[in-house]
């Protein structure tokens, strides 16, 4: 049903933000397995993500309006998914980052499309409940990346894992992006096997005059779209330079594991993050 679909959506955005924010719990033992710099660590876990992300989404969402988005979504998590597995099989910091490339590709499919057969499996009376729902997952899955990963490095940190890497030839971090890879492609094949593609709403513009309309409409309120965009975009580089090298940062100061950097950074944001939003969507 609608709401089966919408909490699949969900596992999928809160998956999603798990795979995208790993690396941040993973600064020391990648710098040391590639012999790469801070700066070449921001590259991958910054600009080799953000540039494909922000460039791809206009077409993908182009492509979401004609296609379907069923099936969109699973190339995507299975792209995403899989790039974040194979991620633990890469032997240069090159190929590292063209498979973050490949996950930024696979993850700018799933909001646009998500958005999409949200508007068509309700009707508008009862849109912005489940709307609301997956954009709250996004928030949980933001911080709670952090408390996932904190618990899965921990896990693979253990004497049983480690006698278990001497044997195989894997190190922490591979056996890391293993783990938080591998989820993805499960709920895939299950979102696949479980879900319809929904019929589209009768309102639905197939032609150029619906992409004409909405230019014309920013155009007409540019300097609100614009601040909006411009404060939006300085947020979000504050959000992920920070959280990329929290973790990190408390490791290097103050002596913290990895494991307890991660659980007090991400139990600390899905809290203020959680009030933040009710809190100001009341008081707006």
């Amino acid at each position: 049903g609608a709401w089966w679909t919408v909490i699949l959506l969900c596992t999928f955005y809160i998956i999603s933000y798990i795979d995208r924010i790993i690396p941040s719990l993973l600064v020391t033992p990648l710098k040391q397995g590639f012999g790469i710099s801070d700066f070449e660590f921001g590259l991958l876990f910054g600009g080799a993500f953000a540039i494909f992300y922000g460039l791809l989404g206009l077409p993908i969402a182009r492509a979401v309006d004609r296609g379907n988005r069923k099936h969109l979504i699973f190339a995507g998590v299975v792209i995403w998914s899989g790039c974040t597995f194979a991620s633990g099989l890469a032997t240069g910091f090159w190929m590292l980052v063209m498979l973050r490339m490949g996950l930024a590709i696979g993850e700018a499919v799933l909001s646009p499309a998500a958005y999409s057969m949200i508007g068509d499996l309700f009707p508008p009376e009862r849109r912005s409940l489940p709307a609301a729902i997956y954009a709250a997952a996004g928030n949980i899955g933001t911080y709670g990346a952090y408390i996932a990963g904190a618990g899965i490095f921990a896990a693979v940190s253990t004497p049983r894992f480690a006698s278990f890497f001497d044997l195989s030839g894997l190190d922490t971090w591979q056996m890391v992006f293993f783990i938080v890879g591998f989820p993805g492609i499960l709920v895939a094949l299950l979102f696949f096997a479980t879900t319809c593609e929904p019929s589209r709403s009768q309102d639905a513009d197939e032609s150029g005059d619906g992409r004409r309309a909405a230019v014309r409409f920013f155009a007409s309120r540019a300097r609100l779209f614009g601040g909006l965009f411009i404060g939006a975009s300085f947020i979000t580089v504050i959000i992920f330079a920070y959280g990329a090298w929290a973790p990190e940062f408390l490791h290097r100061t103050f002596g913290w594991s990895v494991e307890r950097a991660g659980l007090a950074y991400g139990a600390t944001g899905v809290v203020a993050s959680a009030l933040g939003t009710l809190f100001f969507t009341r008081l707006a």
